[in-house]
C-alpha cells in the first residue's frame, strides 16, 4: 500500500504565508485600483472584500494553522481537525455572505437561506469535517503503529 506523502512543515509554512500575503495584496491592490478606475462594479466588489476581510483572513489563517498542526505526529496533530472544522464553518459563512451580496446586488431573493437552515449547515459541516479529521488522525497513527511493530 502506498504511503501517504505529507508535505514538509517548511513547505506548509511557506505556502500558508504566501496565501495570506497574496490575499492581503489582492485586497490592497483592489483598494488602490478602485481609486484610479471609476467602476461601480469594482467599487462594489472591493467594498465586499473590505467588509469581509476579517472573515477572509480568518478562513486563511484557520486552514493554515490546521495544516501546520497536521504536519506533526500524534499528540501534536490533535488540534488539526478542530482548526480545519472551524475554517470550514468560516468558509461556509463567507459563501453565505456572497449569496447575501448577490441577493442585494440583483434585488432578488434567489439565494436566500433562512437562518435556521444556515445554522444546520454550519453544524453539519463542522461535525463532518471534525469526524473525518479525527478519523484521519486515528488511521494515520494506527498505520504508524503498524510500521513500528513491523520494524521491531
Amino acid at each position: 500500500m502506498p504511503e501517504d506523502k505529507q508535505p514538509s512543515l517548511k513547505w506548509t509554512i511557506i505556502t500558508g504565508v504566501a496565501v495570506i500575503f497574496i490575499l492581503l495584496v489582492v485586497i490592497y491592490a483592489g483598494n488602490i485600483i478602485m481609486l484610479v478606475v471609476p467602476s461601480l462594479l469594482l467599487k462594489q466588489v472591493v467594498g465586499f472584500m473590505n467588509a469581509n476581510a476579517f472573515l477572509l483572513l480568518s478562513v486563511a489563517f484557520l486552514f493554515f494553522a490546521g495544516e501546520i498542526t497536521g504536519c506533526f505526529n500524534f499528540p501534536y496533530n490533535i488540534p488539526s481537525p478542530l482548526l480545519n472544522a472551524l475554517g470550514s464553518v468560516f468558509a461556509i459563512k463567507l459563501l453565505m455572505s456572497v449569496f447575501e451580496y448577490l441577493n442585494s446586488a440583483m434585488n432578488a431573493d434567489i439565494f436566500s437561506i433562512p437562518s435556521r437552515i444556515a445554522m444546520l449547515i454550519y453544524l453539519f459541516v463542522f461535525a463532518g469535517v471534525l469526524i473525518f479529521g479525527y478519523s484521519s488522525v486515528y488511521l494515520k497513527e494506527k498505520r504508524r503503529g503498524k510500521k513500528k511493530s513491523v520494524i521491531k
